[in-house]
């Protein structure tokens, strides 16, 4: 009677077991395909993120190379330099620039806003670059308010060619420190970019 019993026993207790298995395979199979699932969209929204970021990276390196050439030739008193073409209308465009760089943060910040990419191993490292696109794009913005805001002071001088009136905006802007600030926040904002990047180079995360 014990003996069968006993077999009874680990006859049940071996079903029990198999039926674990089975669920556990199944619970599995369904992590799989929400892993899947999830570094799509990972993959998708940092692919469109990028891509919009590209050009206007480029934008904003193009209208500072023309304002630090200008600005220069000012500076040394070359009115040559000075091209009202050139400089009308940059603080506008440092201002709509920075705009746009708020909309492409705001895309890396769709990463950040779903807990479940930040709990599977690969879509994580998408959400690690994310947020230091997010940190390095605060720091393009920060420039760029920084930089419309002293360009709007001296744009009319440049476009009118008051060579005299952009040097003493200058002394001035040096005396405060405000130089220096536009400068730290350029170096800044250049190496969280440049940190983000070397994240998506080490991760190699599909572009």
């Amino acid at each position: 009677m014990r003996k069968s019993l006993s077999l009874t026993l680990v006859l049940a207790l071996g079903l029990a077991v198999l039926l674990a298995a089975g669920c556990s395979s199944g619970g599995s199979s369904q992590s799989s395909s929400d892993f899947s699932s999830q570094l799509a969209k990972a993959q998708s929204v940092t692919k469109a993120a990028d891509a919009a970021w590209a050009p206007i990276n480029t934008q904003i390196t193009n209208d500072l190379n023309t304002m630090t050439t200008v600005m220069t030739g000012a500076i040394a008193g070359n009115a040559s330099a000075v091209n009202p073409q050139d400089v009308s209308g940059i603080t506008a465009s440092l201002t709509q620039v920075g705009d746009q760089v708020d909309a492409v943060k705001a895309q890396y910040q769709q990463l950040l806003a779903d807990p479940t990419l930040a709990t599977l191993k690969g879509p994580d490292q998408y959400v690690v670059y994310a947020k230091s696109m997010v940190k390095a794009l605060a720091s393009y913005k920060a420039l760029l308010t920084a930089g419309a805001a002293f360009l709007g002071q001296i744009e009319p001088m440049l476009v009118s060619g008051n060579i005299a009136g952009v040097q003493a905006a200058v002394n001035a802007a040096l005396s405060s420190g405000q130089i220096t600030q536009l400068q730290t926040l350029m170096t800044t904002a250049q190496d969280d970019l440049k940190a983000a990047q070397d994240i998506q180079a080490q991760q190699k995360l599909s572009p």
